[in-house]
């Protein structure tokens, strides 16, 4: 695939110079108001002041307890395997992006792209401020800065919207794209995996306020930032950009929290109490991950916390020490199903299985095919319909009891 054409950042100036449109307009929304010196900034470039670079810097305790100890995390699990090995603060480069509108393509303008990363013991955010339409041409070539030291991305639905955004923007700048390589996580993917179900729409805000306690005042609502921006495009300032901006950074600083957090969660070392949403995903992942020495820590953590993990995540437990061959364990489990009258069915056909091909003793597994059987049988009695699901594991067990009873020379009464 051929590199994407490149534009020398002085023919681009002087194309700016040439224009009659630019000559007239270069200051007109900077004579209205001294924006930069307001937002605490710089223009990107004084000889075109349509864009503001604004700089802060947050120590790292602003964001974690304990900042000492942070130089990589560690997120295996919770990124779903994406991210196998430890990875260096350093690396990381956190980004969101304030745009015109949710629907996406070339017609999304982002008017504000926001940027942290970590480096010397604090959260570094570099703000860029658009004050007009297609004049970022200057915006990304001094991003280009920014990406040259870091090589994994962080966002919060950044793969399905804001990345997709940021290539197309060099694309149409004639630059070409250095986040090709980059390595991308997304937040959010992980926010689902643990509260999903606790957390409704798991978006930003709602993690801020249900895990972080932490409620924003005064911030401008997500649906009235393209209104502020086009309000702002007609007066030259408008009150709500600064309030965009705030927000912007307040979601960078808080994706830099959640990731501390994930790690502390991953790693077992979270400082406040993990509540049982959180004890239980976790446990869910390592089954699905089949990290089965960390699965019987979060059993353990459950036990001691008096926390119920649910006959489903028992299920696929015993399913992981079957895979993995330790037998005794799913066998107790299987059989404590049996015990307490729960899946039964389940249960019955992990122990024929069991006992046919682990043990050879074809018998006994046909006996629990036919406890099965007297169940469903059963079932039927206390109103079960005997139909659809019903029937195909009532073939299933048959069919498996008569392979049995082959196997045995045993007559079936069925």
């Amino acid at each position: 695939m051929p590199k994407t054409a490149t534009v020398n950042l002085q023919d681009k100036l002087k194309y700016y110079q040439s224009s009659d449109r630019w000559k007239n307009e270069l200051h007109s929304k900077s004579a209205k108001f001294p924006i930069a010196e307001h937002l605490n900034g710089r223009f990107v470039d004084e000889r075109f002041p349509f864009a503001v670079k604004i700089e802060k810097k947050f120590p790292l305790h602003f964001i974690i307890p304990e900042p000492d100890s942070a130089t990589e995390l560690s997120l295996p699990l919770i990124s779903n395997g994406e991210f196998p090995d430890s990875i260096a603060l350093n690396r990381l480069l956190l980004f969101d992006l304030e745009t015109t509108g949710l629907a996406g393509g070339a017609g999304t303008y982002p008017f504000v792209q926001g940027f942290g990363y970590f480096e010397d013991g604090q959260l570094h955010i570099i703000r860029y401020f658009l004050m007009d339409y297609g004049q970022d041409f200057q915006v990304y070539h001094d991003m280009q800065q920014v990406f040259s030291q870091k090589d994994v991305l962080v966002s919060y639905n950044g793969k399905s919207y804001d990345l997709p955004l940021l290539r197309n923007r060099f694309v149409l700048n004639r630059l070409e794209n250095p986040l090709t390589n980059f390595l991308h996580f997304d937040l959010l993917h992980s926010v689902r995996r643990i509260w999903k179900h606790t957390i409704p729409n798991c978006s930003l805000g709602r993690v801020e306020k249900d895990i972080f306690r932490f409620e924003r005042i005064g911030d401008i609502d997500g649906a009235e930032i393209p209104h502020a921006y086009f309000d702002f495009l007609k007066t030259g300032f408008s009150e709500k950009i600064e309030r965009i901006l705030e927000h912007n950074q307040l979601d960078i600083i808080t994706m830099a929290r959640l990731l501390f957090y994930l790690h502390e969660l991953e790693t077992g070392q979270a400082s406040a109490e993990v509540s049982e949403t959180e004890l239980l995903a976790l446990f869910r992942l390592t089954i699905k991950n089949d990290d089965l020495e960390r699965s019987r820590q979060l059993i353990e953590t459950c036990r001691i916390g008096n926390t119920e993990i649910p006959l489903s995540l028992w299920k696929d437990y015993s399913l992981l020490l079957r895979r993995r061959r330790y037998w005794e364990e799913a066998v107790a489990i299987w059989n404590g199903f049996l015990k307490s009258g729960k899946e039964i069915l389940f249960a019955s056909e992990e122990l024929a299985k069991y006992y046919e091909h682990r043990i050879g003793d074809c018998r006994l597994a046909a006996a629990y095919c036919e406890r099965a059987l007297k169940y469903l049988e059963i079932s039927d009695e206390l109103g079960g319909d005997g139909r659809g699901v019903l029937t195909e594991i009532r073939d299933a067990f048959l069919y498996r009891l008569k392979r049995l009873e082959r196997k045995t020379g045993l007559s079936g009464s069925r």
